[in-house]
């Protein structure tokens, strides 16, 4: 009699066991579908363009894009990868910049996540008129591409 208690005592906790896994990878996979999966993506390092003087945001899918936009030859291979960039726009001075943080992917989009930062009152920079972006590569995709900025002041 012992045996069989002994037995069903450890049925019943496998099927725990086995409905908690199951429990716990349901609430991962929902967790990552509201707050989107980290994927890969390169910088490209660029010169500055000095014909962007508003804050843009661009979606380059294939050369002839990329040709018009920046004017010269990319080694992005647009077969299998698109670039995204964005730009401030023309800043009075330096000190200034934006650099991308993370980028993230949920069912229906691709969100860049991204800090641009602003000089201090008390920051000494250069006067000279710049024009900051951050222009990167990921995976292609037909998902919409949304930039999350988050603005920083720096104190010098």
């Amino acid at each position: 009699m012992k045996t069989n208690a002994r037995i069903w005592i450890w049925i019943v906790l496998l099927l725990v066991v086995v409905v908690a896994v199951f429990v716990i990878s349901k609430s991962k996979k929902e967790t990552d579908d509201k707050m989107g999966k980290n994927i890969e993506y390169n910088t490209i390092e660029l010169m500055q363009n000095e014909e962007i003087d508003l804050p843009t945001e661009v979606v380059i899918k294939n050369s002839e894009e990329w040709n018009q936009y920046f004017g010269n030859k990319s080694s992005v291979d647009f077969t299998k990868k698109m670039v995204v960039g964005y730009s401030l726009g023309a800043r009075s001075n330096g000190g200034y910049s934006i650099s991308v943080d993370s980028v993230t992917e949920d069912s229906s989009s691709i969100t860049i996540n991204a800090t641009s930062v602003t000089p201090g009152e008390n920051c000494i920079t250069m006067q000279v008129i710049t024009f900051p972006r951050a222009i990167i590569s990921i995976n292609k995709t037909t998902k919409d591409v949304k930039w999350k900025i988050e603005n920083v002041t720096e104190d010098c």
